[in-house]
């Protein structure tokens, strides 16, 4: 993961297995189920403490994963797909997929947007309310 000062609190690129990212609540972790979720159908699936991001599969290329702060309106993905809270006791939050090869740790309100490029994402925002 790299951390860059300012509004980009985390920024990952690589192929994603599963072909979703996951933003959780410390503690989540596999108790987060989202089995029911049709991808294809939907872009976001939130339950509580955990919400799962659609992304392009690892065959089609790297995804982009940012997580930022204050972003200009010029600069956002042109869908969103999530906008709402997620309940963390101690604040604190993960951005990962469902392998755990990437982990992009910060500490929030639980207040987030999340828009992408796509409907199976090659970009995603995760925006800090």
């Amino acid at each position: 993961m790299k951390v860059v000062p300012g509004r980009v609190v985390g920024h990952v690129v690589q192929k994603i297995e599963y072909a979703y990212v996951l933003i959780e609540a410390e503690g989540v972790g596999e108790e987060a189920d989202h089995g029911d979720w049709d991808s294809e159908v939907s872009a976001a699936h939130a339950i509580a403490g955990s919400v799962a991001i659609a992304v392009r599969a690892p065959i089609e290329g790297e995804v982009d994963v940012r997580v930022l702060r204050a972003v200009p309106q010029e600069e956002l993905l042109p869908l969103l797909v999530f906008a709402g809270r997620l309940e963390s006791p101690g604040g604190g939050f993960v951005i990962c997929d469902p392998l755990n090869t990437f982990r992009i740790e910060f500490v929030s309100s639980g207040t987030f947007e999340v828009r992408v490029d796509d409907h199976q994402a090659a970009e995603v925002q995760v925006l800090l309310g």
